[in-house]
């Protein structure tokens, strides 16, 4: 709820109405095939099942795998999140570097740009924590942009406690209903295991759920 009345401090107004981009929220160096460990010429990019089209400020980021691991894990180690903004100085330097190298930037702000805006309003941060990197208020990401909405405490204390009760309880009753399907999959795996269901009528029991994930399950 707080971060819903944060959309307007961090949506960037030129940006509400395009140009858009292909994001992509799990994209890393993982993603890519280069052609040697020498040359580093990227020939491929792959597993982009998390990919949409969305505002071109999305791209102004801290990346999450500058230490090649998730950053809302890292609730409890200081050592991580110094290294991470110091990784993070590291990116924004080499990304500076290699602007200079390339051809003009075209209209707008250059990536560079975009990242050192994003950081300067705390953006970044709220990016993260919305792009699937938050955990609990003490999680990195959410930590950083704790810190730097320095109201934090007062638009949380505004929320109205019935507002509160009933995200709550819409939440416990979908993590009821995941636990359920959870353990219907789990049944439809064992019985194909068993051998009471053929593989080809496995797939096409789980492929037909989730194509009506709001049936009632057996």
């Amino acid at each position: 709820m707080v971060l819903k009345s944060l959309v307007d401090r961090h949506v960037w107004p030129e940006h509400q109405t395009g140009p858009s981009k292909l994001i992509c929220d799990d994209f890393g160096p993982s993603n890519v095939i280069v052609n040697n460990a020498k040359d580093l010429q990227i020939v491929a990019v792959v597993d982009l099942e998390w990919s949409y089209v969305g505002p071109a400020q999305l791209l102004g980021t801290a990346p999450w795998w500058l230490l090649q691991e998730r950053p809302h894990n890292w609730s409890d180690s200081a050592d991580r999140r110094a290294r991470f903004l110091e990784h993070l100085d590291m990116f924004k330097r080499v990304l500076g570097e290699e602007e200079e190298k390339g051809p003009p930037a075209g209209p707008g702000e250059s990536l560079s740009a975009m990242v050192r805006r994003s950081e300067e309003r705390g953006t970044m941060w709220f990016h993260m924590v919305l792009q699937s990197f938050f955990l609990d208020p003490d999680s990195f990401p959410c930590a950083q942009l704790r810190a730097e909405t320095p109201d934090w405490d007062e638009l949380a204390a505004a929320i109205p406690k019935r507002d509160i009760q009933s995200f709550v309880a819409k939440k416990m009753a979908q993590r009821k209903e995941h636990d359920r399907m959870e353990e219907w999959a789990k049944a439809t795996r064992d019985d194909m295991r068993e051998g009471k269901m053929t593989v080809p009528e496995f797939i096409e029991k789980i492929e037909a759920r989730f194509r009506t994930p709001n049936s009632p399950l057996p």
